[in-house]
């Protein structure tokens, strides 16, 4: 057990081994560094502590694919899991590192963590990247089930990025576009607005 074993695990993406040796090296009082841990933070947010399957089929691929667009009514996160356990394990909680648990969280589906992690990073004045706004605007419509509550989140997510200085991608109104769930007039206007946003900055 050491920490470069570790390391040699999270490259690897062993997760479950990765977690295993982080633990041990816990017990045994070992001292990390706050770069290892947050790369080990990052592995376990985009596997959700689990390992990766290897050698997926044409057939899984397609039912993982169809599950996603389901998937974003369900939780999956592992709360109170090895992922949060290491944020808290952290001397100092930067900004990368609520970031990458934020977007673990969006990912499988815990919205009321991930918005609270904002909040706490709003309140403490830290920057968010636009990826982590992107996986905020795409949780939006578990939050908030009606049309007006749904669209007066995701304009105080596009004004809180504006006041930031931090400019939206594709991906941005993308998820802003799927934030909606139903097809009706009001919600046509909106994503009429949402186009046409996109083509006042020459967003393809």
């Amino acid at each position: 057990a050491s920490e470069e074993g570790l390391l040699e695990r999270i490259e690897m993406r062993k997760v479950k081994d990765a977690i295993e040796m982080y633990e041990e090296l816990k017990s045994q009082g070992l001292e990390l560094s706050e770069e290892s841990k947050i790369s080990l933070l990052h592995l376990c947010c985009v596997y959700n502590c689990e390992d990766p399957q290897d050698n997926i089929n044409s057939e899984t691929l397609k039912y993982n694919s169809e599950f996603k667009q389901l998937q974003i009514l369900y939780k999956t996160w592992k709360d109170n899991g090895p992922a949060e356990q290491i944020f808290e394990d952290l001397q100092e909680k930067t900004a990368e590192a609520y970031c990458s648990l934020i977007r673990g969280m969006a990912k499988y589906v815990n919205a009321d963590k991930a918005y609270g992690l904002y909040n706490e990073m709003c309140k403490a004045n830290l920057p968010v990247d636009v990826q982590t706004f992107n996986a905020l605007i795409g949780l939006s419509r578990v939050l908030y089930t009606s049309t007006d509550e749904n669209l007066k989140n995701i304009k105080a997510l596009f004004e809180s990025m504006n006041k930031r200085g931090v400019k939206p991608n594709q991906e941005t109104f993308m998820k802003a576009i799927q934030a909606f769930r139903f097809l009706d007039r009001k919600t046509i206007d909106i994503l009429y607005k949402i186009f046409y946003e996109m083509k006042s900055i020459n967003m393809e």
